[in-house]
């Protein structure tokens, strides 16, 4: 006979399976967990190569590191010190690294003479993170060459002793002459009757010796180590010296230049950040363009080229004065008008007119015109660079387009092929001078009917800037080759005259040029044809709306906050034109491209509709050496209304066009509440709590961020805004009305955050636990319906 067993028994038999497995399961994962959190992170390890008996180049290598920014310190100080940051101000040199994906790197450094207690290479993670992750700490000691070994000395002969004789009459010996230290000197090609609209001249410098710690920087990068000499031409003040404690607002530069050793030239950007070589005998050589009128030129003061330390350091003999003077155009020679010869012309007798063959008519003027590229020129006089557009030197600007007129050249109209000259000059002037470029002199070299190479002279060095597609773009007209938007791709020269703004292989705006006769750049603008238009460049002043008061409601504690304040802005800080930094204070973190705060508190007023939830710290953004000194600090996050919500930070320090701020309580951006995807989450337990959790919630500037921060315009998207916070249960319909939040409930995503007494190192644990008791709830209502089912059919 076989039996059947009733519903309720299959149930019982089919739960305690699932029970059994679930137990097990959750066992194995229990075990598991603990065994994938034991795999401990690869631990940094730093070697250095041997340092030279009296110092020199070293190289340091290393593996373990995160392969992620923002990377890390690796900075050279005297040994013994207590770490990076406690010790940063006695740092000598300081890099930032960021390691190759499989955590290694390798990074020279030059290493002074040797000194008593040595010399030791300190690493720490990078922006301030260090401070609080000692992860990737190292110290790693100088080790310096042995040097050779002497000779052995031989033995003496012993020679008879001579009879005594009387002893001859000293000679007084000469005192040894001292040699002078030599005098910094800079000497200029050309001082006098320059050109107003602008010349270039070349400036060659001696005697610029490191006399440490004189001549040693005081801020980052070249902290404590040798800066060389900043060499600029300007309209100084009568006193500008920094030795005399002279501020910076007296010498406002033009083109300028930092003579530095080689071996520190990359840290500063390299030459196309401005660097130039100052060789270890002191002497360097740099070319200038020296113009009247430039970009914020000041209303009074000296022209010149000067010198002074760079990097902060205080040295008065660097500090040296070029005078210069221009030509006045009311002192040039006149123009002599042409003698009219006294004897009466010969008239040629009349003849009828022939007609020629063919047209004599002179090919047309050459030139060419090309607009660099929209985003750059948009970029330049957009509210980051504030900067400003101009033509010299005969080039014209009409349509977008700079235009250049025929200088010459050595095309041949039989091959097709050879260069065509082309003159005139376009200026790009952004971040109060900083950012400098002047394209000059633009020249086409036709390799063939197909291609060619676009080269200019940028800052005073010659580029081959881009290559250039001929095909199908070429015609004769009016007696003259003419080629029309051409495709440019810029080369890997050309990306660093760029400083870096675009990566070769980009492409460029479309050239146009004709080659005919030598002439003018047709007729347009001339002069400052762009700059960039602000209301007012007064210190900002806010006027703002105060929080909201909060008298009474839900009580908000363990509250968290992570923003990564605006991916833009971060990657211009840290980039060669800012060549910045950030600083983090009370507590602040920053991890994976996000700020962080902790332990925020407040109160949610559910019968208002509003909130406050408040955090300390704060966010430091330095850069431009020192212009930039932006502090954003004491975040709060303020509920308006079901929809609304503001960040609400006090702003200080002074704008990246260095603009004095100091503005309490800015609501900075506006929050959307109603496109983000909030939840609650409640754990029961002895003090059952809620979290409230918003995930990346929209964030626009506001009109009084905009005029406290000074970079960006009101409406600018900022990064999103992800926060949560822990209330008592009773609050959830409160917070359901402030933050138009929905209560969860069963069907709540197993992706909801957990509250904060949930152990979250065993997710996969819960996760199962969670998927399997979703099993038996299905398998409850099933076995319930099979009863039914079958008290039906009775």
């Amino acid at each position: 006979m076989i039996h059947t067993s009733p519903p309720a028994n299959r149930f019982r038999t089919i739960l305690a399976t699932l029970v059994v497995g679930l137990l097990v399961g959750g066992a194995s994962v229990g075990t598991a967990a603990p065994a994938l959190a034991a795999e401990a992170a690869a631990t940094p390890t730093v070697t250095a190569t041997e340092a030279p008996v009296g110092g020199g180049q070293v190289t340091v290598s290393g593996s373990g590191f995160a392969a992620v920014g923002p990377g890390f310190y690796l900075a050279l100080a005297p040994a013994g010190l207590a770490g990076f940051y406690p010790a940063s101000g006695q740092m000598l040199g300081t890099q930032v690294i960021v390691p190759a994906t499989d955590g290694t790197f390798a990074a020279t450094m030059t290493v002074p003479a040797p000194v008593e207690g040595g010399f030791a290479f300190y690493t720490s993670k990078a922006h301030g993170i260090g401070i609080s992750d000692k992860s990737e700490d190292t110290v790693t000691p100088v080790r310096f060459a042995a040097p050779p070994t002497p000779e052995p000395t031989p033995e003496p002969t012993v020679e008879p002793t001579p009879e005594p004789t009387a002893p001859p009459t000293p000679v007084p010996s000469p005192e040894p002459p001292v040699t002078p230290a030599p005098v910094p000197t800079v000497t200029v090609s050309k001082t006098t009757g320059l050109n107003a609209d602008g010349e270039t001249v070349t400036v060659r410098g001696t005697g610029f010796l490191p006399s440490a710690p004189a001549t040693s920087g005081t801020r980052p990068p070249l902290a404590g180590t040798f800066t060389g000499t900043y060499v600029a031409f300007g309209k100084f003040a009568d006193v500008w010296q920094p030795s005399t404690g002279a501020a910076s607002a007296t010498r406002v530069t033009g083109d300028s230049k930092w003579a530095l050793l080689a071996a520190n030239m990359a840290t500063v950007g390299g030459a196309p950040a401005g660097a130039v070589e100052l060789k270890a005998d002191g002497t360097f050589e740099t070319t200038l363009t020296v113009k009247k009128g430039y970009d914020k030129e000041p209303a009074t003061g000296n022209y010149g080229i000067y010198t002074y330390p760079g990097g902060g350091a205080k040295f008065a003999p660097f500090e040296t004065k070029t005078a210069l003077t221009f030509a006045d155009s009311t002192t040039l020679p006149p123009v002599t008008p042409p003698v009219t010869p006294t004897t009466p012309p010969v008239v040629p007798p009349v003849t009828p007119p022939v007609t020629p063959p063919v047209s004599t008519r002179a090919p047309a003027t050459g030139s060419l015109s090309w607009g660099v590229s929209q985003a750059f020129q948009d970029y330049i006089t957009g509210p980051i660079a504030r900067g400003s557009i101009s033509v010299s030197n005969g080039a014209t600007s009409g349509g977008g387009n700079y235009r250049f007129g025929q200088a010459g050249g050595s095309y041949s109209a039989d091959t097709q092929t050879g260069t065509v000259n082309y003159a005139g000059a376009v200026r790009f002037v952004g971040h109060g001078g900083i950012l400098d470029l002047n394209f000059s002199s633009p020249t086409v070299r036709i390799d063939s009917a197909t291609s060619g190479v676009f080269q200019i002279t940028v800052n005073g060095s010659r580029v081959d800037l881009g290559t250039v597609n001929l095909a199908a773009r070429s015609a004769m007209q009016n007696g003259a080759f003419t080629v029309t938007d051409a495709p440019v791709t810029l080369t890997s020269a050309g990306a660093t005259a760029f400083q870096g703004f675009y990566a070769a292989g980009t492409a460029l705006a479309p050239l146009s040029f004709t080659i005919g006769a030598v002439g003018a750049a047709p007729a347009g603008e001339q002069g400052t044809i762009s700059r960039a238009v602000f209301a007012s460049t007064k210190p900002a002043v806010v006027t703002e709306q105060p929080p909201v008061t909060v008298a009474a409601g839900c009580t908000v504690s363990a509250a968290t906050l992570s923003w990564g304040f605006k991916e833009g802005f971060r990657s211009y800080l840290t980039g060669a034109i800012a060549n910045g930094d950030w600083v983090l204070g009370g507590g602040t973190t920053y991890a994976d491209g996000q700020f962080g705060w902790t332990g925020g508190t407040g109160a949610i007023d559910s019968a208002a509709s509003t909130g406050l939830v408040s955090w300390g710290g704060d966010v430091r953004f330095t850069g431009h050496e020192g212009i930039l000194d932006t502090k954003i600090g004491n975040p709060r996050l303020e509920f308006v209304d079901a929809a609304t919500a503001y960040l609400v930070v006090d702003v200080s320090g002074s704008t990246q066009m260095g603009e004095a701020v100091d503005a309490a309580g800015v609501r900075f951006v506006q929050l959307d509440l109603a496109a983000s995807a909030p939840t609650v989450v409640t754990a029961e337990g002895a003090s059952p709590t809620q979290t409230v959790t918003l995930r990346n919630v929209p964030a626009t500037l506001t009109a009084a961020g905009s005029a406290a921060f000074g970079t960006y315009p009101a409406g600018e998207a900022f990064d999103p805004v992800s926060a949560t916070f822990a209330l008592a249960p009773d609050c959830a319909e409160g917070v359901a009305a402030v933050t138009n939040l929905e209560r969860a409930d069963e069907a709540t995503p197993v992706s909801a955050v957990p509250a904060a007494n949930v152990d979250q190192s065993n997710w996969l644990l819960w996760s199962i636990i969670a998927v399997l008791l979703a099993a038996v709830i299905v398998l409850a209502i099933l076995f319930r319906r099979s009863v039914i089912a079958g008290r039906s059919t009775k």
